[in-house]
């Protein structure tokens, strides 16, 4: 049996009208740390019905935009991780589950989109902090406060670059390295 927060039930309600099923999926991921990555079907269920969505009108919207890839895919894609739901592809998950190197999320994220793409990166990609902290949410469950703080910390460290660090739109980026 799912438990439904009901402070989180009550932030979503103040948001339910610009969300889109992978914000809701996005959001109940960041939300529910599990033994298992991703997010159930029953507990997003059950999140649906206490905001009074229409049960069968949420599967059918995650049907549609489910995918049994194991790597990434340009889109906005919800992937089948084991039996539950996650915005991130299994390899991801399987790559990046509890650690904290941001260097390492920029490596598996720019690879994966990098040979989707048939190139590979330059040392301009990066990718959007605001993406890099809600992938920390998701596989270390870190909040974003920490998150922030761990990007500013790395910066500083120079084993990840942000060239406007106060734009928060910036890139992280690799450090370039001569190998």
């Amino acid at each position: 049996m799912v438990i439904v927060d009901e402070r989180l039930v009550d932030d979503l309600s103040l948001r339910d009208r610009e969300y889109e099923i992978d914000d809701f999926v996005r959001y109940l991921e960041q939300h529910h740390y599990g033994e298992e990555p991703g997010v159930s079907r029953e507990r997003i269920d059950a999140y649906a019905e206490a905001l009074g969505y229409e049960t069968d009108r949420t599967s059918a919207l995650l049907e549609e935009r489910l995918t049994d890839s194991e790597a990434w895919i340009p889109g906005n894609n919800l992937y089948r991780v084991g039996e539950n739901v996650s915005i991130y592809p299994p390899s991801w998950h399987e790559q990046l589950r509890d650690t904290i190197d941001l260097a390492e999320y920029v490596r598996v994220m720019l690879a994966e989109k990098a040979a989707k793409r048939g190139r590979a990166s330059t040392a301009r990609d990066g990718i959007p902090q605001a993406d890099i902290l809600t992938a920390i949410e998701i596989f270390a469950d870190l909040d974003r406060e920490m998150g922030e703080q761990l990007i500013e910390k790395q910066r500083e460290e120079e084993t990840i670059l942000i060239y406007a660090y106060q734009n928060p739109e910036d890139l992280v980026r690799l450090p370039e390295t001569n190998e």
